[in-house]
């Protein structure tokens, strides 16, 4: 044939430049590399995978560009066991934000607007009754602002409150007993009951995620503090030893399967040469990978490890006939030719994919194949000729025959898994998602009325468990609470001394002489530290606390245009344009929420979530299709059956999504990527194990066995990945390589018996 006759006479020339060649694809693979390390980067934006003209994309688009500082917001919620510790580390978490890495931090408890209209934001009921009690106990209070001492505290005479009493005697039987318990002075005077606080922070563009993610790390190790992100911006984070190690899987898988050093050595270096001019092809064209693109190095490594075996281990197999490696090229091109070309036009034909990391996975697919096939007819036969390898008789692989009724049962299976995948097939819009309750809906409205009738509608809406607008920044029923306030502003005016005679209740008394009792009990070297433990407790907080109290009590009525001006901004545009935010339920059904609700402008991270999911399955389908179809056209030009392929890819898909699915394991957006890539290698494995002649089936065994430990290795390495899409991709890629040489050899029998039936 004139393309054999071609590549031998190709071979011919490799071997007589065997040492250029080799420092040739050394020196270009190094440079590839080199270049890529320093140009390529990792983008783990999902949104921009999909079309810029998608209605659901445009109208977030719109939202961002009207509301700008929500999208690159990072909330940090710091969360203690009391408000005081609460407020004090996210104070530490504040002064330790650098303008290096956030160009703008906000935390609004300490903003002065809020200290001076805390008390307002409160409950009516709930400030009735702080009011009652600070009035009770007005004298102590009066007597503690004029001495903040310990022996005030513990004398509270002259308040008929018991909270006070109670709290302290609280304190006071924790310290008897050897443990602490700081007094809650801001439940007690200011009404605070929640344990957390929230900072709001927006990094720079420029600054890399994973070094922020690393930094607050840091920074929570460092103060241990519980610290949780949420809001628009998230760190996503990366396993960097999966990256590290991936190299060293081909090369012990070769030494597992091929048993000879130089066959391992020759094989992992013409796919390390392939990853690496891949790589540079990536970083000059595209200059990034996305999260779906770098599953592309996962085809590549498992069939270029497959194809370099299989040439390496014919051209062995014919030594004791004198085989050439032109000959042997010539003869191994009537397999990995047509594989190849099937590989790369398949990878190819998502280009005409309407999804950017399907047509950039394509891309990488294509490319790798064909710089797979160019290595292994110039680099793998000149590495060859330098080896010393022994003459091994060809070994035939022994036919098996299928046990009765394999093939009802195959055909049972394969229609339980695609039931399975079919009774799944709200899949595409509640199991391919992330977490979308913890995002809220957004709704633009282009003016007051309509904000307040976008509300309205949400808060009625089963399954919304909270709607924010900029009118619940107001407290309600400010006249009244204002007037609650007024008999109370001459409560920190400094008072007389306190009396001398204690009277204090009998729970309180009974506490502090447990507790003297106790510090008798210490050595005389603990009991200053006992103290000072039980005056940090019981007065630490006190001071800011009354000056806080101080600035509540002079709160005043405002309207919507008093707000802080970086409040306002957060919503209302400088059009005028109003955001409501409604967080769904836990549990709820999302799209049958988004079709209750039937706004036109809503939109959000939940709403991009269901139409991202449903463009990826309407993409998958037309990606699966697009391989189908070329397999089918290529098979059909050069003469081969396609029914193999095709049919032990179409198994692998489904049995591998049905184990996924009944597992209740999710799909996303990453790893439903795999699936695509599942069928292209099905379809070369099958391809390669049928264009093998009889006689070369036993290498093709072996060929195949090691892409498909290569193939495991590395989707192993994507398992310990951090991240949730990448490592649902290493299961699923792990679970489709383990099915697909068992269901290529069943269906490849099921077909030669089928086509014996058909003769007869």
């Amino acid at each position: 044939m004139p393309h054999t006759a071609a590549l031998q006479r190709w071979t011919e020339g490799v071997l007589v430049y065997r040492r250029h060649v080799i420092i040739g694809c050394l020196l270009a693979a190094v440079a590839c590399l080199w270049y890529a390390t320093g140009t390529l980067r990792l983008n783990t934006d999902i949104l921009g995978l999909f079309p810029a003209q998608s209605g659901w994309r445009e109208l977030y688009t719109e939202f961002e560009n009207t509301f700008t500082q929500y999208p690159g917001e990072l909330q940090l919620h710091v969360t203690a066991d009391t408000p005081e510790q609460a407020r004090a580390q996210a104070q530490a978490v504040y002064y330790q934000l650098p303008p290096q890495l956030f160009r703008n931090v906000y935390y609004p408890t300490t903003w002065p607007f809020f200290r001076r209209q805390a008390l307002l934001y409160l409950d009516s009921a709930a400030l009735q009754a702080l009011t009652v009690r600070l009035q009770a106990a007005r004298p102590w209070l009066q007597r503690l602002q004029h001495n903040p001492a310990l022996h005030g505290v513990l004398s509270p005479s002259g308040t008929d409150s018991t909270v006070y009493t109670r709290a302290v005697a609280q304190t006071l039987e924790a310290h008897a007993t050897g443990h602490r318990l700081p007094l809650p002075w801001q439940e007690l005077l200011l009404g605070t009951e929640t344990h957390s606080e929230y900072i709001l922070a927006q990094p720079r563009q420029r600054v890399a995620r994973a070094a922020l993610l690393q930094y607050l790390h840091a920074l929570q190790e460092r103060l241990h503090i519980r610290l949780h992100l949420t809001g628009e911006w998230l760190p996503v984070q990366q396993q960097p030893s999966v990256h590290i190690g991936i190299w060293l899987l081909p090369l012990l898988a070769a030494l597992a399967v091929l048993r000879s050093i130089a066959l391992a050595l020759t094989t992992a270096v013409t796919l390390a040469c392939g990853v690496a001019a891949t790589l540079g092809y990536a970083a000059a064209l595209y200059g990034e990978l996305n999260l779906i693109s770098v599953l592309g190095l996962w085809l590549q490594l498992g069939l270029g490890a497959s194809w370099a075996a299989q040439y390496a281990l014919h051209y062995q197999a014919g030594l004791h006939i004198g085989r050439t490696l032109p000959a042997a090229a010539a003869s191994s091109a009537q397999v990995l030719l047509p594989v190849g070309l099937t590989v790369a036009l398949s990878g190819f034909a998502l280009l005409a994919v309407p999804h950017r990391g399907l047509a950039e996975l394509g891309a990488l697919v294509g490319i790798g194949a064909l710089l797979n096939l160019l290595l292994c007819f110039s680099l793998l036969p000149a590495l060859l000729s330098c080896c010393r390898l022994p003459a091994v008789p060809p070994r035939h692989a022994t036919p098996y025959s299928l046990p009765p009724g394999t093939r009802r049962w195959l055909v049972l299976l394969a229609l339980l898994a695609g039931g399975m995948v079919w009774h799944r097939a709200d899949f595409a819009e509640q199991r391919l998602q992330a977490s979308t309750t913890a995002q809220p809906l957004l709704l633009v409205a282009e003016h007051a009325d309509a904000a307040r009738a976008g509300a309205r509608q949400l808060r009625h809406t089963p399954g919304i468990r909270k709607v924010e607008t900029i009118w619940d920044w107001l407290p309600a029923e400010q006249s009244r609470k204002t007037a609650l306030l007024q008999p109370l502003a001459g409560l920190l005016t400094p008072a007389a001394p306190p009396p001398q005679q204690v009277h204090r209740p009998p729970r309180l008394q009974a506490a502090l002489e447990r507790y003297m009792a106790r510090l008798h009990s210490l050595p005389a070297t603990a009991r200053d530290p006992a103290l000072a433990a039980l005056h940090s407790d019981l007065l630490g907080d006190l001071p800011a606390t009354l000056q806080a109290l101080s600035e509540a009590l002079r709160g005043q009525a405002f309207t919507l245009q008093e707000l802080p001006i970086n409040v306002r901004n957060r919503w209302i545009s400088p059009d005028q344009h109003y955001l409501v935010r409604a967080w769904p339920a836990a549990a709820v059904d999302m799209p049958a929420l988004l079709h209750r609700l039937q706004i036109p402008r809503l939109t959000g991270i939940p709403v991009l979530q269901q139409a991202a999911a449903r463009a990826t399955v309407h993409t998958l389908l037309l990606a699966l299709l697009l391989i189908a179809a070329v397999t089918i056209l290529l098979c059909r030009l050069a003469g081969h059956s396609s029914t193999v392929p095709v049919l032990s890819a179409a198994l692998t898909i489904l049995l591998s999504t049905a184990a996924w699915i009944g597992s209740g394991a999710a799909m996303d957006y990453i790893n439903s990527a795999a699936l695509p890539l599942l069928g292209i290698s099905s379809i070369a494995c099958g391809l390669q194990y049928r264009c093998s002649p009889l006689s070369a089936r036993h290498p093709a065994h072996t060929a195949i066995m090691l892409g498909t430990l290569t193939g495991l290795g590395c989707a192993g390495s994507l398992i310990l990945s951090r991240h949730t899409g990448l490592s649902g991709a290493g299961w699923l890629l792990a679970l489709g390589t383990g099915l697909g040489l068992p269901g290529i050899l069943i269906t490849d029998r099921a077909a030669t018996r089928r086509k014996r039936i058909w003769q007869s």
